[in-house]
């Protein structure tokens, strides 16, 4: 039966309604973004974070996602950021944005040797069905097991639950700069009268508890169960305040020092060379030159032997001055490291709206 006119006046307000949350979502969410972005620039990543996060949640954007990255890399959140950056790489090679995907990629890619691994190592015989295990509230699956898993630097807790045993639980500090650290789960207590009865309501663990927030503080609490959850992530140790960055600062002088040593490693190879016809040349000319008195053939094996060991030493000596140059610039040449604060430079950085983005230019001081 068709709708009336005053049934489509009330039938209309219902139709635009997910149309309207959804951009109301998204105006929350810019509004969100740009907050987020003025508290970075003000060089407040904590406060910036969550508010990223927030607008990412009301509307996911690519360009959101990668901020967010960028945030948790400043306030120490490295594991974190890695996956976000590897999650955007993946999803601009999908889009066929392929400054977005390179940038997201050198990022992660920056980060990877500074991220630190937990691994977590059930005893033989504890690794029975019905077993739980969680890190910070969450289940962690089987297949995890004993695999170093990236997570970010701080204080975390693990805790163990299975049937009709005592459960177990331990804190842990993971450090920053790509330190493995093993949690080994011990053998678990059995709980006195723990019989299995037959049509009794099966055994499951606990809920998990709510996760923690970013900014919080953890206790990290040995051999006892502490409540799953109560960890948090810390800042970088010895940086009070805000923000690692990843610089490269020996970059260039390494790629000269590797240079100089290969050049050094021809030098000597030539003047190897040199030498052997050198001496080739003064083995033939010795029956031609009795007492020094040499034959107009001996006068000539005696010109090209002196010029082969003219040439034997420049080659050799030049190239042992280069190996030795270009050892001590690759042996001298500052490591990546975290630095609380970017040194002053001009850079070409990536520029990132909720929806679009580009490259400019960026001074830091």
């Amino acid at each position: 039966m068709p709708l009336s006119r005053r049934g489509w006046v009330l039938a209309l307000p219902l139709l635009l309604l997910p149309r309207t949350a959804h951009a109301a979502d998204a105006v929350a969410a810019q509004a969100l973004f740009d907050e987020a972005k003025q508290l970075m620039a003000d060089g407040r990543y904590t406060a910036a974070c969550p508010k990223f996060a927030e607008s990412q949640q009301a509307d996911p954007g690519l360009g959101t996602q990668f901020h967010l990255a960028d945030c948790w890399q400043h306030v120490g959140r490295v594991a974190s950021a890695w996956a976000l950056f590897r999650e955007v790489e993946s999803q601009a090679r999908t889009r066929g944005e392929t400054g977005r995907e390179r940038v997201a990629h050198d990022r992660a890619a920056a980060l990877e040797p500074f991220l630190p691994k937990l691994v977590i190592l059930p005893r033989q015989g504890d690794t029975a069905a019905g077993m739980t295990i969680r890190r910070d509230g969450v289940d962690v699956g089987r297949e995890q097991w004993g695999v170093e898993v990236p997570v970010d630097p701080g204080a975390h807790d693990v805790a163990v639950y299975a049937p009709g045993k005592q459960p177990w639980g331990t804190g842990v500090e993971v450090p920053m700069e790509g330190k493995v650290v093993t949690v080994d789960v011990p053998p678990l207590s059995t709980l006195p009268n723990a019989v299995p009865v037959a049509g009794a309501t099966p055994w499951h663990p606990p809920p998990p508890a709510a996760m923690p927030p970013a900014s919080g503080a953890g206790t990290a609490a040995t051999a006892t169960l502490a409540p799953p959850g109560t960890g948090a992530t810390s800042m970088m140790p010895g940086i009070p305040g805000e923000t690692p960055v990843v610089e490269h600062p020996g970059g260039v002088q390494r790629a000269i020092g590797w240079f100089f040593v290969g050049a050094g490693v021809v030098g000597l190879g030539a003047g190897g060379y040199f030498a052997s016809q050198w001496l080739s040349y003064r083995n033939q000319s010795d029956p031609l030159c009795p007492g020094n008195l040499c034959t107009p053939a001996g006068a000539q094996l005696r010109d090209n032997s002196t010029s082969q060991g003219v040439a034997a030493l420049i080659a050799g000596g030049g190239g042992a001055i280069s190996l030795i140059v270009g050892a001590a610039l690759v042996v001298t040449a500052p490591a990546p490291r975290v630095v609380p604060t970017p040194a002053a430079r001009l850079q070409v950085v990536p520029i990132v709206d909720a929806h679009r983005g580009g490259l400019g230019l960026q001074g830091a001081w």
